[in-house]
C-alpha cells in the first residue's frame, strides 16, 4: 500500500483575526524562510477559505491557514511532528488561541483488482459487469480518550505512474481514511502542546486500521 498524502486539520475555538503577514513571519522564524503565498480574496469571504499557504516543498510539508483552522499536508509524521507542535505553540503562546477539534485524513493507493470490494457484497447480491465501485462507512470510535468519527472510503481507480521512464496505467483501490473528533464534543475538548503529540500519533496509527479491507 502506497501512502499518497496525509493531512491534519486543527480547528480554532475562536476566529483568527490577526494579520496573516505577521503570522507568516512568526512561522518562518521557527521553520525557516519560504515564499509565502497570500490568497487574494475579499475580506468578507467565508472564514474557512485559506488566506495563507506556506509550502516547504523540500520537506514534503505544507501549511494552509484560514480564519477558523490550519491544515498541514505531509507524508511522514515522524519528520514533521515537531514542526506541527511549533505552529500550535505560536497560536497558543502568541495569540492565546485554543484548538478544540482535530481531523486527520490519509489517502493511500493499493494496486489491486476490483475483487476485494466485490467480495464485500453477499455472493447472491454481488453485482455483475461493474465498471465503477465505491464503498464508504462511518463508525464512531474512541481514539485515546477522544470520541471520533472514523470514516473509511474505498473506490476503484485507474492511475498513471512513471516507472523506469515510462508512463504505466495501473488499476487499484483508493483508500481514504478520515478520522475527526466529534463536532458536538468541541465544548469538552481542548488540545495543546502537551496532549497533541500523543493524540496525533494515535490518529496516524488509526489511519492504517481498516474495517472493510484487509491489506
Amino acid at each position: 500500500m502506497e501512502i499518497i498524502q496525509k493531512q491534519a486539520a486543527f480547528f480554532f475555538k475562536n476566529k483568527f483575526e490577526a494579520p496573516f503577514e505577521e503570522l507568516a513571519l512568526k512561522v518562518k522564524n521557527i521553520l525557516g524562510n519560504v515564499d509565502a503565498q497570500y490568497i487574494p480574496i475579499p475580506s468578507d469571504a467565508p472564514p474557512e477559505i485559506p488566506r495563507l499557504v506556506l509550502p516547504y516543498k523540500e520537506r514534503n510539508l505544507s501549511f494552509n491557514f484560514s480564519k477558523i483552522r490550519f491544515d498541514v499536508f505531509f507524508n511522514d509524521l515522524s519528520l514533521v511532528s515537531n514542526s506541527i507542535i511549533s505552529i500550535v505553540g505560536i497560536f497558543s503562546d502568541d495569540y492565546k488561541m485554543s484548538i478544540d477539534r482535530i481531523g486527520f485524513v490519509q489517502k493511500s493507493f493499493l494496486e489491486s483488482e476490483m475483487s476485494p470490494l466485490l467480495d464485500l457484497f453477499v455472493e447472491t447480491h454481488r453485482p455483475a459487469g461493474v465498471k465503477e465501485l465505491a464503498v464508504r462507512i462511518n463508525l464512531e470510535k474512541n481514539v485515546g480518550i477522544y470520541t471520533c468519527n472514523s470514516i473509511e472510503a474505498l473506490s476503484v481507480v485507474s492511475v498513471t505512474k512513471l516507472e523506469n521512464g515510462a508512463l504505466i496505467n495501473k488499476k487499484g483501490i483508493l483508500i481514504e481514511r478520515d478520522i475527526n473528533t466529534l463536532e458536538e464534543k468541541r465544548s469538552e475538548y481542548l488540545f495543546d502542546k502537551n496532549n497533541l503529540p500523543a493524540f496525533i500519533g494515535a490518529l496516524n496509527t488509526e489511519a492504517d486500521n481498516l474495517t472493510l479491507l484487509q491489506v
